[in-house]
């Protein structure tokens, strides 16, 4: 009820409480938040605890299934078709699973009505209604939303998702054996509850026997930690790509190094043959510039330097100097424009 929204509304009552008063704090289980919240608000309070493991637990016929989660909505299906069609109260962990379960069951032809905090007071009170008759013979509800039911008649208490705590589940299984009569629970185990199972059975003092069910392939057990057997593990390849025929293709600088040097006697070989035919390559082929002599060679325009004489970098050449602009002849004026015509039209024209 606290994740419900109900904490700032009991903290601003305790404000306006007066300090000296008589508080009494109840809770069916009594976690670590809640036991957070009781220091806050009483002072030096008494402690009376009730034993957990209670009497009814011994008329509660008590079974575990290992199921992974995918596999839990089949097992469920056949536990409540091969029921003796008692009233039967499901626990999920949350809401939307809650929800989610009441759409699998109904795809099942199995008629299922959801109990959680998002419905509205009038629909739940028309859900346990509906239940109490036995108009609806499936029930899921969450923990906070199933605090107080009390009907007699559950015959069968499915937990569908283990709890966290180890108390909540005394909570959950003492809905069924009402009135001294007798009950029964099951809960679905998957591999990464098994924690929770073991503080369970650490809680009620008791190994909870396992049942064996088609549809679940988990070992819920405790005792049954045995991992799987994993098969070898195969050449990615086998059977797959079939090997060249010639030396495989290397890549890379190493590679490549290593091919250059294995390809070394084959070039030492084809040496004779390259100095015989040099001679009739270099007769058939035109003499390029680059191999004549230096002194054959076209000369080649000087960089342009500054007035020091050192070569210009970059694109300073394209800077004018001060010789050379006194060297060029004066520029001739422009002629002016008359209008339209310039000068030389003018003179045409006249």
């Amino acid at each position: 009820m606290l994740d419900l929204g109900f904490l700032p509304a009991i903290r601003r009552i305790a404000k306006a409480l007066p300090e000296q008063r008589q508080s009494l704090f109840f809770s069916a289980t009594m976690p670590a938040d809640v036991k957070r919240l009781a220091d806050g608000l009483l002072r030096q309070p008494m402690d009376i605890s009730v034993e957990q493991a209670s009497p009814a637990l011994d008329r509660i016929d008590q079974q575990v299934i290992g199921a992974e989660a995918k596999q839990k909505g089949d097992v469920l299906v056949d536990l409540l078709r091969g029921g003796s069609g008692d009233l039967t109260l499901v626990f999920t962990r949350t809401k939307r699973g809650a929800d989610r379960l009441v759409r699998r069951l109904g795809t099942a032809s199995i008629k299922a009505e959801a109990l959680h905090g998002n419905k509205s007071q009038n629909q739940r009170q028309r859900t346990l209604s509906g239940f109490r008759e036995g108009r609806t013979r499936v029930l899921v509800a969450t923990d906070l939303a199933a605090r107080g039911i009390d009907i007699d008649g559950i015959g069968l208490v499915v937990n569908y998702d283990l709890p966290n705590v180890a108390e909540t589940y005394v909570h959950r299984i003492g809905r069924t054996a009402r009135a001294g009569a007798t009950g029964r629970a099951v809960s679905l185990c998957s591999r990464d509850e098994r924690p929770h199972l073991i503080a369970i059975e650490k809680l009620i003092k008791c190994r909870i026997p396992v049942l064996a069910h088609a549809a679940s392939d988990s070992p819920a057990g405790a005792e049954d930690e045995t991992p799987p057997a994993v098969a070898p593990r195969q050449p990615r390849n086998t059977g797959q790509r079939k090997a060249p025929a010639g030396p495989a293709k290397r890549t890379g600088p190493r590679r490549q190094r290593r091919n250059r040097q294995a390809s070394a006697p084959e070039r030492a070989a084809e040496e004779p043959r390259r100095a015989a035919e040099e001679p009739r390559r270099a007769a058939e082929e035109p003499r390029r510039v680059s191999d004549a002599p230096r002194s054959a060679r076209p000369a080649q325009a000087s960089k342009p330097t500054d007035d020091n004489g050192h070569p210009l970098e970059g694109m300073a050449f394209l800077r004018r100097r001060p010789t050379e602009v006194a060297d060029r002849p004066a520029p001739q004026p422009r002629a002016k424009r008359r209008g339209r015509r310039t000068d030389r039209q003018e003179a045409l024209a006249s």
